[in-house]
């Protein structure tokens, strides 16, 4: 797959992508990505830009390497350093060689990957083109999916579109959103001590990346057997904070999600999921109506204060 770059004096140049001699697909999106069947994921294959890096966008997956012997750590980032870390942060795709040692030779292609619901949002901003091959053959043709085709892939994907219209409410306003992973938080209690080696450190960063990459499929409870309770679905960090993808810091807060309409949560649930899995970050709740308004409320573990104390206190009582 040929990908045109951008031109050196900074100008908009149209990016043009073949495939097995096909009739090439010409788009003047920043962002270019192809459907992954077997990761259910998107790979970039260009992002031109900042919309990746500046949004916290993306995960980045290790897809070609070989073996290290036995004895070595299994951990791939004994070896990395410092600089491949913030290319991969940045959205650069490039392909790295890991210098040859007497027990190991190991070549790595990070690649960036996205989220169905990173893609229908960069999609519907009209920043992204997402194309997929279908079988045809002994080839492949391409097919350019519109916004309709990628709201289709939502629930084949494991995503209700409920809870994508939670992603988008958030990201509408610039929060950074995760996937949640329920080991995530002791890895980011990890990365912010002091004293750290380098070998711990790049240890720390390939975890946080493997969270994002295995974490499930945010889900909204239905109330059968299979999903009854309400869950952690996103961290979320603030618009202006000091982001980077591999060292993100603690969520600013979580969110879960329910149905408006549907009584499926009881407040104790609520304070439970708060008590048992916050560790201290606050919890937003979102509602989504039949509608598609997403509304966000503030849960904490004591309820919601007494008016008539609060009267007694405003009066000096």
């Amino acid at each position: 797959m040929d990908i045109v770059s951008e031109s050196k004096d900074g100008t908009t140049e149209n990016l043009t992508t073949t495939t097995n001699d096909k009739t090439p697909t010409t788009t003047d999106k920043p962002i270019i990505c192809v459907l992954d069947p077997s990761r259910n994921m998107f790979r970039v294959t260009r992002a031109k830009g900042k919309a990746l890096a500046s949004g916290g966008f993306g995960v980045t997956i290790r897809i070609e390497e070989e073996e290290e012997e036995e004895e070595k750590d299994n951990d791939d980032e004994q070896e990395e350093t410092e600089e491949e870390a913030i290319e991969v942060e940045n959205g650069m795709e490039q392909h790295t060689t890991k210098p040859s040692s007497p027990k190991t030779n190991v070549h790595a292609n990070p690649s960036i990957f996205l989220f169905i619901e990173e893609a229908l949002f960069l999609h519907e901003r009209g920043l992204l083109q997402a194309i997929m091959y279908q079988p045809s053959g002994e080839s492949h043709d391409p097919t350019i999916l519109d916004t309709s085709q990628l709201h289709q892939l939502l629930p084949a994907m494991g995503m209700s579109l409920a809870m994508y219209l939670v992603f988008s409410h958030l990201r509408s306003q610039e929060f950074r959103v995760l996937r949640h992973h329920p080991q995530r938080f002791d890895i980011l209690r990890r990365q912010i001590e002091h004293g750290l080696s380098k070998l711990e450190s790049n240890r720390l960063r390939r975890q946080v990346r493997e969270s994002i990459q295995h974490a499930v499929i945010p889900t909204i409870p239905m109330g059968d057997e299979h999903s009854s309770t309400i869950q952690l679905c996103w961290d979320c960090y603030q618009p202006n904070c000091q982001f980077a993808k591999t060292r993100p810091g603690l969520p600013d807060f979580y969110v879960a999600a329910t149905y408006y309409a549907i009584p499926l949560v009881q407040f104790t649930e609520l304070q439970l999921l708060v008590q048992d899995k916050c560790h201290g970050i606050p919890l937003k709740v979102a509602t989504v109506s039949d509608s598609g308004t997403v509304v966000m409320f503030g849960v904490s573990e004591y309820g919601v204060p007494a008016i008539h104390d609060n009267i007694h206190d405003s009066n000096g009582e």
